[in-house]
């Protein structure tokens, strides 16, 4: 038998590692979104990694201070936040995070136990109850009950819990009549207590006042990442609307994933929460013109609900 040249052997052996050298060794996106509505936009990316089809290492998080710490300690690279927190965001850092979408529009929705309330003026003399006080839902409560001429805390008492999960609660117990709360606490509430009605879909009624849009929920990166990354982004972009309108047009299937990766605790509450979570997808020129009416509201509001001024077009990252 004739020897084998070495040098061939050699490259028989470079040949043969190569060939078990994984063909995808880019780094993978790294995401952060909340559990609920945010992530809900990105569960189908969830199970598309976990298929082997998407290279993304997606984060969850319970709260929107958790996403700020992934964000600006460099463990993510681009995070869904609420959207007024997105124009802090940028406020603070003194234009170095951007908005590039937003993927949800309202969640918030006025419930009664009962069926009395038809119109605004009914709630005058009321209770509401609610949570987010000195946050994005306060300042969206009152705006609507200023447009309606209700003074909050004159015309209708507003009552604040600090937790969704504990009005929920007491919303679906009958210990309280008329609530403010966002999906999918709503959905829960009313799985419970078939005496609760939807009075007021706030998304609904904001647009109906032609002030744009409900915007609550944005994806923000850094900067100096965004401009390193154009195509990584684009395609990441095009990957959540995808993934978004996966969501909106199969809601079994989505919710049945929601339940297992543990965006939604029950298959059947996410289903029926699904359709009131205003799922979209708005980028470019679009997003400015979407969401800058609502940042004036805000702005009204509470200067620093954005960070203390209304954002430039340099917010906006239009790819």
């Amino acid at each position: 038998m004739k020897k084998i040249p070495l040098i061939l052997l050699l490259i028989c052996l470079l040949l043969l590692c190569a060939s078990c050298t994984p063909k995808n060794t880019a780094s993978p996106l790294n995401i952060a979104v909340l559990r609920g509505p945010t992530g809900i936009s990105a569960v189908w990316l969830m199970e598309q990694v976990e298929n082997g089809q998407a290279n993304y290492n997606i984060h969850l998080a319970d709260n929107p201070e958790q996403v700020v710490a992934l964000l600006t300690n460099g463990t993510v690279d681009i995070a869904a936040v609420p959207s007024n927190l997105a124009a802090t965001l940028y406020s603070k850092t003194e234009g170095s995070i951007q908005i590039t979408a937003i993927i949800t529009k309202g969640v918030l929705y006025l419930l009664q136990a009962g069926d009395t309330i038809k119109n605004w003026e009914d709630l005058r003399g009321r209770t509401i109850y609610a949570t987010g006080r000195g946050a994005n839902p306060e300042y969206i409560l009152n705006h609507l009950l200023k447009e309606h001429d209700l003074q909050p805390g004159l015309d209708v008492a507003v009552e604040y819990k600090d937790e969704h999960a504990e009005l929920a609660a007491l919303l679906a117990a009958g210990q309280v009549e008329i609530a403010m709360l966002p999906e999918p606490f709503v959905t829960s509430s009313m799985l419970q207590n078939e005496n609760l009605h939807m009075v007021f879909d706030l998304s609904a009624e904001w647009q109906a006042l032609g002030q744009g849009e409900l915007a609550m929920t944005a994806l923000v990166s850094k900067r100096d990442f965004l401009l390193a990354n154009p195509q990584i982004i684009s395609d990441f972009l095009a990957d959540m609307k995808s993934s978004i309108n996966y969501a909106i047009n199969n809601a079994t299937e989505t919710a049945t994933l929601c339940e297992k990766h543990d965006i939604i605790p029950k298959a059947a509450v996410a289903e029926r929460a699904i359709p009131r979570c205003n799922l979209t997808f708005i980028s470019g020129e679009d997003m400015k013109e979407a969401i800058f009416a609502y940042y004036q509201v805000l702005y009204t509001a509470n200067p620093q609900s954005v960070g203390g001024a209304l954002p430039d077009d340099g917010f906006f990252y239009i790819h």
